[in-house]
């Protein structure tokens, strides 16, 4: 087995994004939820950093070891609405835990599970991949080697823009190919395309 092969081991979408999904449903299904409608905004901050972090206890397995208080789990939360709902993220949130759309506070939960999940995975990606480009890249055969066994191996799935022209594309970044590999393999998957 290659290095390059023992690397696309390491990050495959089972191991990494499912592996993600996985302790995100389990935060979810193990969380105390109370309610689906909330009528005040200082109860919706509580509640949803509450929330942030039980699933950040699980994803980091601190859960019962670490308690930070209540204005810090807050502030992470906020972070986390505002990437989902934007500038006013809490704002938004608030409404949606107030009327019950979009499935109310439960909505709300599993859209921050799915920023943890995705942040968790490319966490995980991101750092073997680091780690595996560092080990190749101060041998340039051993570098072409891997950029060439990749396109041989997935090209037929790569975006052809990517691997015309003897796959600059690739050469140039190829780093940032591996990352998004996991994901490209997951949809392929999901496709029955591989």
């Amino acid at each position: 087995m290659s290095k390059l092969d023992e690397l696309l081991a390491r990050i495959d979408p089972v191991e990494t994004i499912n592996g993600s999904d996985e302790r995100v449903a389990h935060a979810l299904n193990s969380y105390q939820y109370f309610q689906s409608v909330v009528t005040y905004f200082d109860e919706f901050e509580l509640i949803v950093g509450d929330f942030y972090w039980h699933v950040e206890s699980i994803m980091l397995d601190a859960e019962g070891k670490i308690n930070p208080k209540d204005i810090i789990k807050q502030k992470y939360a906020r972070q986390v609405l505002n990437e989902i709902y934007g500038p006013h993220g809490s704002a938004t949130a608030f409404s949606i835990a107030n009327t019950g759309v979009e499935g109310g506070l439960y909505g709300i939960y599993r859209k921050v599970g799915e920023v943890f999940a995705r942040k968790d995975a490319e966490s995980l990606i991101d750092s073997e991949v680091d780690d595996f480009i560092n080990e190749i890249k101060h041998d340039d055969s051993q570098y072409e080697a891997a950029i060439e066994e990749y396109v041989q191996k997935y090209g037929q799935i790569l975006p052809q823009e990517v691997t015309e022209d003897d796959a600059d594309d690739i050469r140039a970044n190829f780093g940032k190919a591996l990352k998004q590999h996991p994901f490209l393999v997951k949809r392929m998957r999901e496709l029955g395309r591989i």
